[in-house]
C-alpha cells in the first residue's frame, strides 16, 4: 500500500465520540439500546471510561472527567485519537497471540 493511499484512508477516517469509544472498549455496544443505556447507568461505569480514555489519549484524569457526564465536550483532534484507537484495538484483539508477545516483548526492550 503507497503512502498516498494511506494517507487517503486515515483522511476520510470518521471521527468517535468518546461515549461510542466506551461502548466498544466495554463491549456493550451489541446490547440493545434499553440494556447498553443500563450497563452506562451502573455504579463506576463512568469513572472506568474516563480511566480508559485518559491512558488511550494520555490526557489527565481530572482533564477527562471535566469533559461532562458523557464526554460530550471532548475536543475533536481527541475523537479523531479514539478512532484511530479503536481500530488499533480492532486489529489487536484479531492478531494472534505470538504476534502480540512480540511486540510487547520489542517494546520492552526500547523502553529499557
Amino acid at each position: 500500500m503507497t503512502e498516498t493511499a494511506v494517507l487517503s484512508i486515515l483522511s476520510a477516517f470518521p471521527r468517535m465520540n468518546a461515549e461510542n469509544f466506551c461502548d466498544r472498549w466495554f463491549g456493550i455496544d451489541q446490547l440493545e439500546p434499553e440494556q447498553r443505556e443500563q450497563r452506562k447507568q451502573e455504579r463506576g461505569y463512568r469513572a472506568k471510561c474516563a480511566r480508559v480514555l485518559s491512558i488511550v489519549l494520555k490526557k489527565p484524569y481530572k482533564t477527562v472527567d471535566s469533559w461532562g457526564s458523557r464526554f460530550e465536550t471532548m475536543p475533536e483532534d481527541a475523537q479523531a485519537t479514539l478512532a484511530y484507537a479503536d481500530a488499533l484495538r480492532i486489529q489487536l484483539k484479531a492478531a494472534p497471540d505470538e504476534l502480540l508477545d512480540l511486540f510487547l516483548e520489542q517494546r520492552s526492550r526500547q523502553e529499557n
